[in-house]
């Protein structure tokens, strides 16, 4: 059995969770480690040399498009090889939506969240069907995450969010990947911000104390949740670190909300 993990982060701490699984469902199995799918060519002369994986798990997402072209540049070696393409697992921290629309005609392939790729692999490699071929639809299963923690770290990060934001409604701090801004549009707290009674009612330190009320923000304490997914965010919180930067709450907030939107 030979499997390729391609693009799981620099850290290499999903692979390192994703070998693991994979690792303790079988009892010989290969497991190759790629960072950059397309821009390492050692990749492609590897495939070309020792042959077709069984399966190939790659991150997919906004800021990663190479997969698809490792999907294109991969279909053509399978013929050279005489074998037919393994299935290819497109996972994502974030939204996948898009990427399940792109592949929704393509039977091997899949598309799943990396919570549910985590929850159902196991399930997945040792579960195979009466031809011994993999069944993607084990991989879909929603993990058991429960969306009204999902819905509360949501209004946290909304809480958190708001106080980087000026009297206008838009981001007031420095914002160079636009995630902020992009999080305060969708919460549409500039909006907001128009309707008397919630003028009426907001926190009169959000006038003149902003700088204070981001420190404190920061502070993990005031984050009072259970282990409720796999972001960043949580991470911190649990280590008692620094609630930062801003742009970090902001993607998680935009992850957490589309989570809870495809769920």
């Amino acid at each position: 059995m030979r499997i390729l993990i391609v693009n799981a982060g620099k850290s290499k701490s999903r692979f390192n969770e994703l070998n693991s699984i994979i690792v303790a469902a079988f009892n010989s199995v290969e497991v190759g480690f790629c960072l950059k799918s397309i821009k390492n060519n050692e990749l492609m002369e590897d495939i070309k040399t020792t042959g077709i994986y069984d399966l190939i798990l790659h991150h997919c997402g906004d800021s990663n498009a190479e997969y698809i072209i490792f999907e294109n540049k991969y279909r053509e070696l399978c013929p050279t090889k005489e074998a037919q393409c393994p299935l290819i697992v497109f996972f994502s921290g974030g939204g996948i939506r898009d990427v399940q629309t792109y592949y929704e005609h393509q039977p091997d392939i899949c598309v799943v969240s990396y919570s549910d790729l985590i929850f159902n692999l196991r399930e997945f490699l040792k579960t195979p069907d009466t031809n011994g071929k993999f069944q993607l639809n084990l991989l879909q299963t929603k993990s058991p995450v429960k969306m009204s923690l999902l819905s509360g770290l949501s209004i946290l990060c909304v809480g958190y969010l708001l106080v980087h934001a000026g009297p206008d409604g838009c981001v007031e701090v420095e914002d160079p990947s636009s995630k902020i801004a992009k999080a305060l549009q969708h919460i549409e707290w500039a909006k907001a911000l128009k309707s008397k009674a919630i003028l009426r009612n907001l926190d009169p330190r959000l006038a003149n104390s902003r700088d204070a009320m981001r420190t404190k923000v920061m502070d993990p304490s005031n984050w009072v949740i259970g282990q409720v997914a796999k972001f960043v965010v949580v991470t911190k919180i649990k280590n008692n670190q620094s609630v930062e930067p801003a742009s970090m709450v902001a993607e998680a907030y935009l992850e957490i909300t589309e989570k809870i939107l495809s769920s």
